[in-house]
């Protein structure tokens, strides 16, 4: 029976540094450096379509930092200064949003988010 060749030991912190290097940080997430502008543009555009949806069921929008760790989100507010809705601006949600944006349905993904969040008795997603 034939033998295995030997792995070859792998310096995992100079893998993870090089790896560190292909990506570039905006916000809490690492992302492509390549794909690192067009992501930047999507975040933003995102985030403005957001903020002006969730003014239509809040009188109160911002982005903001709560959390360093979870990064940016869109914050909404009720009359009563609580928060009501947090749309973290992390890759998964841009990502649904961005297919909502393709088929000029952001009012409709919205509406379903919010309509999933209170089903849920959550605020955030």
């Amino acid at each position: 029976m034939a033998r295995r060749p030997k792995k070859q030991k792998r310096n995992t912190k100079q893998n993870k540094q090089a790896n560190l290097e292909d990506f570039e940080q905006i916000d809490a997430y690492y992302i492509p450096k390549e794909q690192a502008e067009l992501y930047r543009a999507l975040r933003e555009a995102i985030a403005e379509e957001m903020k002006e949806e969730l003014a239509k069921h809040y009188p109160d929008v911002r982005r903001q930092t709560d959390d360093p760790e979870q990064g940016e989100a869109v914050v909404a507010y009720d009359e009563a200064g609580e928060v009501a809705v947090r749309y973290f601006l992390k890759p998964t949600n841009l990502s649904e949003a961005q297919k909502a944006r393709d088929k000029q349905q952001m009012d409709t993904y919205v509406e379903q988010m919010l309509e999933t969040l209170k089903a849920q008795g959550k605020k955030e997603i």
